[in-house]
Protein backbone atom coordinates (compact mmCIF):
# COMPACT_ATOMS: atom_id res chain seq x y z
CA UNK A 1 0.00 0.00 0.00
CA UNK A 2 1.17 3.67 -0.92
CA UNK A 3 1.70 6.04 1.35
CA UNK A 4 -0.45 9.07 1.49
CA UNK A 5 1.27 12.17 -0.32
CA UNK A 6 0.21 14.44 2.20
CA UNK A 7 0.65 12.53 5.28
CA UNK A 8 3.35 13.57 7.66
CA UNK A 9 6.50 11.06 7.23
CA UNK A 10 6.69 9.45 10.83
CA UNK A 11 9.98 8.74 12.35
CA UNK A 12 11.16 5.25 13.12
CA UNK A 13 10.49 4.03 16.41
CA UNK A 14 13.73 4.42 18.36
CA UNK A 15 12.70 1.62 20.59
CA UNK A 16 12.23 -0.65 17.87
CA UNK A 17 15.63 -1.54 17.26
CA UNK A 18 17.44 -4.99 16.81
CA UNK A 19 18.69 -6.80 20.27
CA UNK A 20 22.23 -6.66 20.89
CA UNK A 21 24.38 -8.27 23.26
CA UNK A 22 21.07 -10.52 24.31
CA UNK A 23 18.82 -7.53 24.72
CA UNK A 24 15.75 -7.78 24.36
CA UNK A 25 12.69 -4.88 22.88
CA UNK A 26 9.66 -5.14 25.08
CA UNK A 27 11.04 -5.88 28.42
CA UNK A 28 11.06 -9.50 28.73
CA UNK A 29 13.45 -11.65 30.87
CA UNK A 30 14.39 -14.49 27.80
CA UNK A 31 16.34 -16.68 29.68
CA UNK A 32 18.60 -18.52 26.92
CA UNK A 33 19.82 -14.96 25.80
CA UNK A 34 20.25 -14.06 28.74
CA UNK A 35 23.04 -17.02 29.78
CA UNK A 36 24.23 -16.83 26.40
CA UNK A 37 25.03 -13.27 27.03
CA UNK A 38 26.69 -13.73 30.39
CA UNK A 39 28.50 -16.55 28.88
CA UNK A 40 29.87 -14.37 26.25
CA UNK A 41 30.88 -11.23 28.68
CA UNK A 42 32.50 -13.94 30.50
CA UNK A 43 34.82 -14.95 28.34
CA UNK A 44 35.66 -11.80 26.61
CA UNK A 45 36.68 -10.16 29.82
CA UNK A 46 37.16 -13.60 32.20
CA UNK A 47 40.56 -11.43 33.88
CA UNK A 48 38.45 -8.49 34.48
CA UNK A 49 35.55 -10.15 35.73
CA UNK A 50 37.37 -12.61 37.91
CA UNK A 51 39.68 -10.23 39.85
CA UNK A 52 37.02 -7.15 39.84
CA UNK A 53 34.54 -9.62 41.67
CA UNK A 54 37.16 -11.21 44.10
CA UNK A 55 38.20 -7.72 44.83
CA UNK A 56 34.41 -6.83 45.90
CA UNK A 57 34.47 -10.28 48.14
CA UNK A 58 37.85 -8.88 50.05
CA UNK A 59 36.56 -5.34 50.55
CA UNK A 60 33.45 -6.93 51.56
CA UNK A 61 34.96 -8.90 54.08
CA UNK A 62 36.79 -6.10 55.89
CA UNK A 63 33.06 -4.60 55.95
CA UNK A 64 31.64 -7.06 58.07
CA UNK A 65 35.00 -7.67 60.08
CA UNK A 66 35.12 -3.68 61.33
CA UNK A 67 31.33 -3.93 61.73
CA UNK A 68 30.89 -0.83 61.44
CA UNK A 69 32.03 -0.71 57.85
CA UNK A 70 28.61 -2.19 56.94
CA UNK A 71 27.16 0.64 57.23
CA UNK A 72 30.08 3.48 55.51
CA UNK A 73 31.75 0.40 53.16
CA UNK A 74 29.82 -2.40 52.25
CA UNK A 75 27.15 -0.25 50.53
CA UNK A 76 29.85 2.02 48.01
CA UNK A 77 31.50 -1.70 47.68
CA UNK A 78 28.37 -3.15 46.13
CA UNK A 79 27.73 -0.15 44.34
CA UNK A 80 30.89 -0.57 42.58
CA UNK A 81 30.32 -4.25 42.01
CA UNK A 82 26.97 -3.66 40.16
CA UNK A 83 28.74 -0.65 38.00
CA UNK A 84 31.80 -3.19 37.12
CA UNK A 85 28.87 -6.03 36.45
CA UNK A 86 27.33 -3.69 34.28
CA UNK A 87 30.34 -2.50 32.28
CA UNK A 88 31.25 -6.23 31.55
CA UNK A 89 27.41 -6.71 29.96
CA UNK A 90 27.73 -3.44 27.91
CA UNK A 91 31.43 -5.32 26.74
CA UNK A 92 33.62 -3.20 28.60
CA UNK A 93 34.46 -2.89 32.07
CA UNK A 94 38.25 -2.91 33.98
CA UNK A 95 38.58 -3.41 37.60
CA UNK A 96 38.92 0.16 39.05
CA UNK A 97 34.98 0.13 38.19
CA UNK A 98 34.78 -1.37 41.58
CA UNK A 99 35.87 1.79 43.26
CA UNK A 100 33.38 3.91 41.48
CA UNK A 101 31.20 3.74 44.57
CA UNK A 102 34.24 5.54 46.37
CA UNK A 103 34.26 7.97 43.44
CA UNK A 104 30.53 8.89 44.12
CA UNK A 105 30.30 8.78 47.70
CA UNK A 106 27.88 10.90 48.38
CA UNK A 107 25.74 9.71 45.62
CA UNK A 108 26.30 5.99 45.90
CA UNK A 109 25.92 5.55 50.08
CA UNK A 110 22.70 6.63 50.70
CA UNK A 111 20.57 4.53 48.08
CA UNK A 112 22.70 1.37 48.38
CA UNK A 113 22.72 1.34 52.31
CA UNK A 114 18.64 2.25 52.60
CA UNK A 115 18.54 -0.66 50.21
CA UNK A 116 20.46 -2.91 52.60
CA UNK A 117 18.14 -1.92 55.71
CA UNK A 118 15.01 -2.40 53.68
CA UNK A 119 16.53 -5.52 52.83
CA UNK A 120 17.10 -6.64 56.10
CA UNK A 121 13.99 -5.25 57.56
CA UNK A 122 11.80 -7.45 55.31
CA UNK A 123 13.98 -10.91 56.77
CA UNK A 124 14.12 -9.53 60.44
CA UNK A 125 10.96 -11.38 61.39
CA UNK A 126 12.51 -14.51 59.99
CA UNK A 127 15.53 -14.45 61.68
CA UNK A 128 13.79 -12.75 65.29
CA UNK A 129 11.41 -16.10 65.13
CA UNK A 130 14.28 -18.54 64.28
CA UNK A 131 16.47 -17.39 67.13
CA UNK A 132 13.79 -16.86 69.10
CA UNK A 133 12.37 -20.51 68.47
CA UNK A 134 15.51 -22.14 69.29
CA UNK A 135 16.36 -20.26 72.58
CA UNK A 136 12.47 -20.86 74.20
CA UNK A 137 13.16 -24.28 73.01
CA UNK A 138 9.71 -23.94 70.71
CA UNK A 139 9.95 -25.39 67.20
CA UNK A 140 6.93 -24.34 65.68
CA UNK A 141 8.52 -21.07 66.33
CA UNK A 142 11.83 -21.55 64.03
CA UNK A 143 9.26 -23.58 61.54
CA UNK A 144 7.19 -20.87 61.04
CA UNK A 145 10.52 -18.26 61.07
CA UNK A 146 11.44 -20.40 58.00
CA UNK A 147 8.35 -20.86 56.49
CA UNK A 148 8.55 -16.82 56.33
CA UNK A 149 12.12 -16.61 54.89
CA UNK A 150 11.08 -19.09 52.12
CA UNK A 151 8.33 -17.11 51.46
CA UNK A 152 9.70 -13.80 51.57
CA UNK A 153 12.53 -15.09 49.98
CA UNK A 154 10.99 -16.81 46.45
CA UNK A 155 8.08 -13.94 46.96
CA UNK A 156 9.87 -10.85 47.00
CA UNK A 157 13.57 -10.54 47.21
CA UNK A 158 13.89 -12.23 43.81
CA UNK A 159 12.64 -9.27 41.88
CA UNK A 160 13.68 -6.83 44.69
CA UNK A 161 17.46 -8.43 43.66
CA UNK A 162 17.17 -6.04 40.62
CA UNK A 163 16.85 -2.69 42.48
CA UNK A 164 20.73 -1.91 42.92
CA UNK A 165 20.47 -1.64 38.86
CA UNK A 166 18.14 0.96 38.75
CA UNK A 167 20.17 2.59 41.60
CA UNK A 168 23.55 2.79 40.11
CA UNK A 169 22.94 2.67 36.70
CA UNK A 170 19.96 5.23 36.51
CA UNK A 171 20.44 7.19 39.78
CA UNK A 172 16.94 6.48 41.35
CA UNK A 173 17.17 6.65 45.15
CA UNK A 174 16.22 3.46 46.99
CA UNK A 175 12.14 3.65 47.31
CA UNK A 176 12.13 4.22 43.28
CA UNK A 177 14.72 1.46 42.36
CA UNK A 178 12.87 -0.53 44.02
CA UNK A 179 9.24 0.34 43.08
CA UNK A 180 11.17 0.22 39.20
CA UNK A 181 12.47 -3.27 39.66
CA UNK A 182 8.94 -4.24 41.00
CA UNK A 183 7.41 -2.88 37.86
CA UNK A 184 9.78 -4.50 35.46
CA UNK A 185 9.32 -7.84 37.12
CA UNK A 186 5.68 -7.76 36.87
CA UNK A 187 3.91 -10.57 34.98
CA UNK A 188 7.83 -12.15 34.58
CA UNK A 189 7.58 -14.15 37.90
CA UNK A 190 8.03 -17.24 37.06
CA UNK A 191 10.60 -16.58 34.86
CA UNK A 192 12.20 -14.36 37.34
CA UNK A 193 11.96 -17.66 39.54
CA UNK A 194 14.17 -20.03 36.58
CA UNK A 195 16.43 -17.26 35.80
CA UNK A 196 16.85 -17.54 40.05
CA UNK A 197 17.19 -21.17 40.06
CA UNK A 198 19.64 -21.57 37.06
CA UNK A 199 22.05 -18.99 37.85
CA UNK A 200 22.34 -20.29 41.70
CA UNK A 201 22.97 -23.82 40.14
CA UNK A 202 25.88 -22.22 37.71
CA UNK A 203 27.39 -20.16 40.51
CA UNK A 204 27.76 -23.30 42.56
CA UNK A 205 28.37 -25.43 40.05
CA UNK A 206 32.24 -24.20 40.71
CA UNK A 207 32.28 -26.47 44.01
CA UNK A 208 33.08 -29.40 41.77
CA UNK A 209 36.28 -28.70 41.35
CA UNK A 210 37.29 -28.05 44.70
CA UNK A 211 35.66 -24.52 44.52
CA UNK A 212 38.25 -23.47 42.31
CA UNK A 213 35.59 -23.13 39.47
CA UNK A 214 33.76 -21.06 41.35
CA UNK A 215 35.90 -18.14 40.57
CA UNK A 216 34.40 -18.70 37.05
CA UNK A 217 30.73 -19.53 37.90
CA UNK A 218 30.27 -17.21 40.23
CA UNK A 219 30.89 -14.21 38.14
CA UNK A 220 29.04 -15.44 35.21
CA UNK A 221 25.96 -16.11 37.64
CA UNK A 222 25.94 -12.26 38.62
CA UNK A 223 26.47 -11.72 34.46
CA UNK A 224 23.27 -13.14 33.83
CA UNK A 225 21.42 -10.84 36.01
CA UNK A 226 23.16 -8.01 34.54
CA UNK A 227 21.88 -9.10 31.37
CA UNK A 228 18.60 -10.12 32.73
CA UNK A 229 18.14 -5.91 33.74
CA UNK A 230 19.71 -5.02 30.89
CA UNK A 231 16.83 -6.91 28.74
CA UNK A 232 14.05 -5.22 31.08
CA UNK A 233 15.68 -1.92 31.09
CA UNK A 234 17.51 -1.13 28.25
Amino acid sequence: MSQNPFQTPSAPDPFMTAPVDGRTNDGRIDLGEAISAAWQSMTANAGVAIGGLLLVGVLSLLSYITVIGIFVLLPVVVYGGVRLLLNLADGQGEIGDVFDGFRNYGTALLPMLLLLLMYLGVMIPAYGLMIGGAFAGKQSLMVIGQVYSYAVGFGVMIRMVYAPFFVVDQGMGAVDAVKAAWAATSGQYWIVLALTIVASIIGAAGMIALFVGMFFTMPLSYLIYAHAYRQMAG
